[in-house]
């Protein structure tokens, strides 16, 4: 259950990553762009996670490389059954990409970084 839990979780944490980078690109305001998201079905992830993708600072609740642990479990336990979670690999994609680029010990959020092109994570 916890790979199922954490499989949603990740899978949240792009969206909120992609719907900003696309934001930015249309050159949305991102506070503007994350009031609206958070009156969507992704608005308990933006309530919870807002802070730290405002802020740019990332103090680990749920360490990244954690979140990439279990996106890795998932994909593999799914293809041992013969399923195909091809969602599940292109968000694992973008947290190894956050891991590699210094973001393991920070919190999962920091893959939003990532997304949206900045390089450096910090605390």
């Amino acid at each position: 259950m916890k790979l199922v839990a954490n499989l949603v979780l990740g899978a949240a944490m792009v969206t909120l990553g992609e719907a900003l980078s696309l934001g930015e690109s249309l050159e949305l305001e991102r506070g503007v762009t994350l009031d609206v998201l958070a009156g969507s079905p992704i608005g308990p992830i933006v309530a919870a996670k807002r802070a730290n993708v405002e802020s740019g600072r990332f103090e680990p609740s749920f360490k990244l490389r954690h979140a990439t642990k279990d996106l890795r479990l998932a994909t593999e336990a799914a293809a041992a059954r013969s399923r195909d979670l091809r969602q599940a690999r292109v968000d694992r994609a973008w947290f190894d990409e956050a891991a590699e680029k210094g973001a393991a010990d920070l919190d999962f959020s920091a893959v939003v970084e990532t997304i949206v092109g900045q390089r450096e994570h910090r605390r």
